[in-house]
């Protein structure tokens, strides 16, 4: 079986658990969602004391790929997005506030998330991510379980994408199903007074709220679907948007409740 393999790197002191306040970091994620296709990303953690910001490292242009199929008499259109927008996707937490920029079809949609409140039950079980001892911890969040594996000896209540509110920096977190797998490959830790995080605020002033975010991805979808449709032979069915077909539900990492 092949082990992930985590490196440490350590500069300038070696105790085992780092002083918060001082605490400057900068941590590798490797980010795979498992829907009908795996995609995998580089990620990167940067943090002090008081701000996270998670965001895509080394993002490259990808083409859109579509194939085309007949069943039951109707043409099914199945379609990759390409990924012309190269700017890096991110997730900003100061503790108070969380802010995220999520690229959806090529479009940068800012989006102001205040309900991240996880109910974490701790367990005794416990592992070691490289040379760090993790406990285990789990939680349901917006439709799926996860499992994360966090570390006391780096005693911030960060962590990757969303996940948060731990006694120390979660490096592993899977939900029941591996729709994600989030896993730490690489940890450098500094002392360093006055780490800052370099973020544009000026940004957060047109955020969306989740509703709101919802609604512009339908929209979005919807663009696209007409666009399908302009493909399609002469008297060919119009497609629809189906919300709730369970291939939609599916291929979304975030399960919201209708109301």
């Amino acid at each position: 079986m092949k082990k992930n393999i985590l490196t440490i790197v350590f500069i300038y002191f070696s105790v085992s658990i780092y002083a918060q306040n001082s605490l400057c970091a900068s941590v590798e994620y490797i980010q795979t969602t498992h829907f009908s296709k795996t995609y995998s990303a580089v990620f990167l953690l940067n943090f002090n004391a008081y701000i996270s910001l998670y965001f895509e490292n080394k993002v490259q242009k990808t083409a859109t790929k579509e194939t085309k199929e007949i069943k039951d008499g109707r043409i099914r259109i199945n379609q990759e997005l390409a990924r012309n927008n190269t700017n890096s996707e991110f997730y900003y937490n100061d503790k108070k506030h969380f802010y995220y920029m999520e690229i959806f079809f090529d479009q940068e949609l800012m989006v102001k998330d205040p309900d991240l409140h996880f109910k974490w039950r701790l367990s005794t079980e416990t592992k070691k991510i490289g040379r760090f001892l993790c406990q285990k911890a789990t939680t349901h969040f917006r439709g799926r379980d996860y499992t994360a594996w966090f570390t006391p000896q780096i005693p911030v209540a960060f962590g990757p994408w969303k996940f948060r509110g731990l006694s120390g920096l979660i490096l592993e977190v899977y939900d029941k199903d591996r729709v994600l797998h989030i896993v730490a490959k690489n940890v450098k830790l500094t002392e360093k007074e006055n780490c800052k995080i370099e973020v544009d605020k000026s940004r957060f002033k047109e955020a969306m709220t989740i509703p709101e975010f919802l609604e512009k991805q339908k929209e979005l979808i919807q663009e696209d679907i007409m666009k399908l449709a302009s493909k399609l032979p002469k008297g060919a069915t119009m497609p629809v948007l189906n919300e709730d077909c369970e291939e939609c539900q599916a291929e979304r990492i975030e399960l919201f409740e209708k109301k």
